[in-house]
């Protein structure tokens, strides 16, 4: 007899359980087991569906700036333009 048994599910599945485990207050595997017996009526009691909160969408503050230049000091006379390697000493 085996102390651990082995399930795979979808991780949509998961995130669904570990929701009404966290909402009813039990664990997940008595959770998974209450829905597996179908005892969840009752405990879906303690689950009260809530409906998504409606946010106002705003658009970030863009902020102009020019073209930042470097010259790199490890022996390279090349300018380095925008993005910089990372390692690289400027000044």
């Amino acid at each position: 007899d085996k102390k651990v048994k082995l399930t795979r599910i979808l991780l949509a599945d998961y995130l669904l359980l570990k929701g009404y485990a966290q909402q009813a207050g039990v664990s997940m595997a008595e959770a998974l087991h209450k829905i597996i017996t179908r005892d969840w009526a009752l405990a879906q009691s303690a689950i009260k569906a809530k409906a998504p909160v409606a946010l106002p969408v705003t658009a970030p503050i863009a902020y102009r700036s020019g073209p930042i230049t470097a010259i790199a000091t490890n022996g390279s006379k090349a300018a380095a333009f925008g993005i910089k390697p990372k390692g690289v000493k400027y000044d």
